[in-house]
């Protein structure tokens, strides 16, 4: 496998999980427009009264549409040489 490819291989850092909740539907809401590129990373919060907590879900989808996009980029940089 070339330089060039190894740099494009997929893949994501991940953190261990530190903690799992069950939260029920009336404590989700929208999250609100956090980015003007139209990309919304957070689209839920979930309002753990009970803690005092607010939580920012992550929408998977577009994390992963996030990912892809900079694994494209990577590779058409290394490609270009630059």
């Amino acid at each position: 496998m070339s330089s060039h490819l190894q740099a494009c291989a997929p893949g994501s850092p991940s953190t261990p999980v530190s903690e799992i909740l069950a939260v029920s539907e009336t404590e989700l809401t929208a999250a609100p427009e956090l980015a003007s590129e139209g990309t919304r990373i957070f689209d839920r919060i979930a309002n753990i009264a009970r803690d005092g907590r607010m939580i920012l879900l992550i929408d998977p989808k577009a994390l992963l549409d996030s990912a892809e996009r900079d694994v494209l980029a990577a590779c058409a940089k290394a490609a270009s040489g630059t």
